[in-house]
């Protein structure tokens, strides 16, 4: 009897002790399970992590959604300088107004004060001016394929009009001189009228006496109102974001970076590595971003040529290009002293024909060629919340999507129709024998894969170095100076 009981209990501990074991072989080969899907969903994001992984996601139409964001360093090849290039920079050569600071240029406190400095700016960066670049010209491919949700740029320079981009494709964060309005009384001024004054080296003022400003976000101003609706409306959209020419440096812009969906990948075109950590194409377990290491020009025609469209963006460069206006004279010192507004609209000078020539093309560039502005306007409308905004480096890892505050002012950025460009005589038919391009191809590769989609040398950023691009770090500063 004993040895049944003694035989039943042995059984039954062996019974327990078997299940609990499957039970936890069954838990550990879920979790694995888990595990393998989860890797497998990440590493689909993209085929690689370079630029062939980009075009194959392109070609193979995971991507049919793609947003663009430009900074400065998309314009410097049309010979419009960046901001921070020592030497060459915008903020560098604004040593000859005798500014208080750099920045104050595009302070709207000290514009009030004195206009001139800007205007003497304004009329060496007017549109017009300048062609487009080969990289403003692969935005404008991305729109003709069907590709382009829409392009969100720092510049102020316009050129993605000239480059023939439509201006519901576009988004100028920080404004543009394709607008104006009275600082006064708000009424609205044509685009000639302030040209005009410009060009001869005169101040735009309003009937009322106020000064008038292109529509370009100074600090102190809130950001356009379209700028936060286009965000939250596009951005759940995005299924690619190409990050071209920019620091990084400069918020809210900085932050889109976040605002795309985590399966999203992001492609960094820039001569320096910038974004990190947000941007995780120096880490190991990174899953979708990929950084390429160079000018945009060289980083935008190798793509195209990946995706089969290499000779489609040289023909369209060289279709448009059109020459450079001879440089103008200087203005001299004494011009940049404040001067009464005149007593009405007929005071103002007639045209000057005087044409300006871009300056030399700068040699080094990730920042920005637009003032960047500092948003300090209250939330009017329950949009998606950006903390204050600010320049330096990019947020960390651990911020979370924030939803902008709406501007209370609206943007209007009229589509600004370019000159009609002359077509060179070589360019006007293309070989009628000339072959279909071949995209993905190994010898592609080994010629224009320079870039590197993982561990760029971890180095200082510019942003640690230079002063901050356009209006700098906070309107609070800039409010107490």
């Amino acid at each position: 009897m004993t040895e049944q009981h003694s035989s039943s209990s042995s059984s039954s501990s062996s019974s327990s002790s078997n299940s609990s074991s499957n039970d936890g072989a069954a838990a550990e080969g879920e979790r694995l399970a888990k595990a393998v899907e989860a890797l497998t969903l990440r590493s689909a994001v993209l085929p690689s992590l370079n630029l062939m992984g980009v075009a194959e996601a392109i070609l193979t139409g995971k991507c049919k959604n793609i947003i663009v964001m430009s900074g400065a360093g998309i314009s410097v090849s049309a010979g419009i300088p960046d901001f921070r290039s020592p030497g060459t920079g915008l903020y560098y050569n604004l040593q000859k107004y005798k500014l208080p600071e750099p920045t104050s240029i595009f302070e709207i406190g000290y514009f009030l004060e004195n206009p001139k400095p800007f205007m003497c700016l304004a009329k060496e960066m007017y549109p017009g001016n300048y062609n487009a670049t080969k990289t403003h010209y692969f935005i404008r491919l991305l729109h003709e394929k069907g590709l382009l949700l829409r392009n969100f740029t720092q510049n102020i320079d316009t050129l993605e009009q000239v480059a023939g981009i439509p201006a519901d494709k576009l988004v100028f964060a920080h404004g543009s001189f394709s607008s104006a309005h009275c600082v006064g009384c708000h009424k609205e001024h044509s685009v000639e009228f302030v040209k005009q004054n410009v060009f001869a080296d005169q101040v735009p003022h309003c009937e009322c006496g106020s000064l008038v400003k292109p529509d370009i976000v100074f600090f102190g101003e809130s950001l356009p109102e379209r700028f936060f609706t286009q965000l939250t409306e596009d951005f759940p959209k995005c299924d690619l974001l190409l990050i071209l020419g920019t620091s990084l440096a400069v918020h809210p812009f900085a932050r889109l970076i976040n605002f795309v969906d985590k399966d999203v990948p992001r492609l960094l075109v820039n001569r320096e590595p910038v974004g990190t950590p947000i941007l995780r194409y120096e880490e190991e377990d990174n899953t979708r971003d990929v950084f390429w290491a160079g000018d945009c020009d060289t980083g935008c025609q190798t793509l195209a040529d990946l995706l089969g469209w290499g000779k489609e963006l040289q023909r369209l460069v060289l279709e448009n290009m059109k020459p450079r206006a001879p440089a103008p004279a200087e203005a001299a010192p004494a011009d940049l002293t404040p001067a009464p507004a005149p007593a009405s609209a007929a005071a103002l000078m007639p045209v000057s024909t005087a044409e300006v020539a871009p300056k030399a093309e700068a040699t080094a560039t990730t920042a920005s060629a637009e003032p960047n502005p500092v948003e300090d306007s209250k939330p009017t409308a329950p949009l998606p919340v950006l903390p204050v905004v600010q320049s330096g480096p990019a947020p960390t890892a651990t911020q979370e999507r924030h939803t902008p505050t709406a501007a209370p002012q609206t943007d209007a950025h009229p589509a600004v129709v370019p000159a009609e460009q002359k077509q060179p005589a070589e360019a006007k038919a293309a070989p009628a024998t000339e072959e279909p391009e071949t995209p993905l191809t190994p010898t592609l590769v080994q010629e224009h894969e320079r870039g590197s989609a993982t561990v760029a040398s971890k180095q200082p950023s510019a942003e640690k170095q230079n002063p901050p691009e356009g209006p700098a770090a906070s309107g609070v500063e800039h409010h107490e100076r």
